[in-house]
């Protein structure tokens, strides 16, 4: 919680560069240029961040289609296990990753065979911090070509200290909200208000938003300002997985990562294996 206030105060602070009405009076024009370039830096990190990510995601598809003729009498989704565990080894050996070496035929013994034994085998090599770690991250690349929103959020808290991530003006996340039944009702009551100034919840489900930011993003906040006919909002949330019956989302979710997620993900919390991270998103509009 306090990170997310120091994160919210800064975004205040920073708000002075475009909403002059804001501006602190004892901040001089040298600050406010220091502010705009820290916080553009940021945007263009974190933006940077989920660019690479899509790229693996391709690298990904790239790398099964190679894998295709060794499928052999694997089902398609043990296939779809076996060829991400084998790219998330590929990236520890290339030092892309920190992380253990996995296995895949244990993890297709268990999906395959309930056995006490299978499961005891996985829950003696892979119950450790950094093992859960790896088997999350696995789940996260096999649902990123569907839900890639979903899977960026979810791997990005894979990590001891993952950095907040701040996605500016320009970034495709933002028409993708913008369009939602969530934000035009929010957004709509905030032109009605009059109002200068409004926090509000902004709750996404499968209603009123696509599967993607639903599972994304779901509970947010959005501080909404206006000056003359602009409005710049920030959708605000601190990125805490929360696990679900994932098998009831979307379409096309293999089977094996829903099994890993519901399998691992309240424990990964216990263990440290997902930490929680601010997230803030600029949107623009007009009244």
């Amino acid at each position: 919680m306090f990170k997310k206030i120091i994160s919210f105060l800064l975004v205040l602070a920073l708000l002075s560069v475009s909403t002059s009405a804001y501006a602190l009076n004892n901040q001089n024009s040298e600050n406010i240029k220091d502010n705009s370039i820290a916080i553009k830096t940021i945007e263009t990190n974190s933006s940077n961040d989920y660019n690479n990510f899509l790229k693996d995601v391709e690298n990904f598809k790239q790398f099964k289609k190679s894998q295709k003729l060794k499928q052999g009498t694997l089902s398609n989704d043990d296939f779809e296990l076996k060829c991400a565990i084998e790219y998330y080894n590929q990236k520890v050996k290339n030092g892309q990753l920190t992380g253990p070496l996995l296995n895949p035929n244990d993890f297709i013994t268990v999906k395959t065979n309930k056995s006490i034994s299978a499961q005891t085998n996985v829950t003696t090599l892979y119950y450790d911090k950094y093992s859960v770690r790896a088997q999350l991250w696995v789940a996260s690349l096999m649902i990123s070509p569907i839900l890639p929103r979903t899977a960026y959020f979810f791997q990005h808290s894979l990590n001891d200290n993952p950095s907040d991530v701040y996605l500016g003006s320009s970034n495709p996340i933002v028409p993708e909200i913008k369009a939602t039944n969530a934000y035009k009702s929010v957004i709509a009551t905030f032109k009605r208000s009059g109002s200068s100034y409004q926090r509000n919840p902004l709750i996404f489900t499968p209603s009123n938003a696509s599967w993607d930011l639903y599972l994304a993003l779901h509970y947010t906040t959005i501080y909404s300002y206006s000056s003359g006919k602009s409005i710049t909002s920030y959708v605000t949330d601190t990125y805490d997985f929360q696990p679900k019956n994932w098998g009831g989302y979307g379409s096309g979710i293999p089977d094996a990562a829903v099994t890993l997620i519901n399998n691992y993900g309240v424990y990964a919390q216990s263990v440290g294996a997902v930490v929680p991270y601010y997230i803030s998103i600029t949107i623009p509009d007009t009244k």
